[in-house]
């Protein structure tokens, strides 16, 4: 399951700073970090979710 959300994240990166940098136009610069910002959010958010997530300890 960490290699799909892994997958997940690189296309999230990959459509996010094609969205800022050829469909609105923005800096390569802030797209990298905006793209950047957004796959490492989403990484986290559904690793703690999906993959780490066990009551047993």
């Amino acid at each position: 399951m960490y290699l799909i959300f892994g997958t997940l994240t690189t296309a999230v990166n990959i459509v996010v700073y094609y969205l800022f940098s050829n469909i609105i136009y923005m800096s390569y610069l802030f797209s990298n970090a905006v793209a950047w910002f957004l796959s490492v959010l989403f990484a986290y958010i559904t690793n703690r979710k999906y993959v780490f997530n066990s009551s047993s300890a």
